[in-house]
């Protein structure tokens, strides 16, 4: 039994699907609490037609190599594709909510497209894979600020044959709570603003 759209029902969920969504999701509120709020104010969720869309307007994902077990990689790359490659390791010190450097490449081994696109204001990385594996790199000139990343869970792994609708209820749900936390975010929940109101 579970919370959803104001009401209590009884609904078939795979937690673990809404875990990797939610594990995207988390990145940009953790990047709107680390920049005081003064970045990644809007941020919007897309669920259709199977696909999952995150985008938001934060300071993206810096456009420079760092060293990997596996030689030097574009930090977006290796933030995606490498376990333990975030920041939020002190839990004494948390202020962020995403997991220690490993839920996006939770997400990223999960899904059968994957599609990360972040731009610092000088440059943008734009990440493509399919099955876990990177079929493309590319780096252009860019002078916008945010991260997108777009991904077709492996729903044959999750147990299931499509992205329910219980399972997009309970994602807008979420988006609609952490509008009620982070009333200094403007969300947006498939192309429409949420705003959340009580009586």
């Amino acid at each position: 039994i579970v919370f959803v759209n104001c009401e209590f029902k009884q609904v078939p969920l795979v937690n673990g699907l809404l875990k990797v969504i939610n594990e995207i999701i988390d990145n940009s509120i953790d990047e709107h609490i680390r920049t005081d709020r003064k970045f990644a104010t809007e941020i919007s969720v897309n669920v259709k037609n199977g696909v999952v869309e995150i985008k938001d307007n934060g300071r993206g994902i810096p456009a420079v190599e760092v060293d990997t077990p596996d030689g030097k990689k574009y930090q977006l790359v290796a933030a995606f594709t490498h376990a333990r490659a975030g920041s939020n390791f002190d839990d004494t010190k948390r202020e962020s909510i995403g997991t220690n450097g490993v839920g996006s490449m939770i997400t990223f081994v999960t899904s059968k497209k994957f599609e990360a696109k972040s731009s610092d204001g000088k440059r943008e990385v734009h990440l493509t894979s399919k099955d876990a594996k990177v079929t493309d790199v590319k780096s252009s000139v860019s002078s916008i600020n945010g991260t997108i990343v777009k991904f077709t869970p492996d729903y044959g792994f999750f147990g299931l044959d499509c992205m329910t609708q219980d399972h997009i209820d309970m994602v807008e749900t979420r988006v609609k709570s952490l509008a009620l936390a982070f009333p200094s975010i403007r969300f947006k929940f498939n192309s429409r603003v949420v705003k959340v109101k009580f009586e």
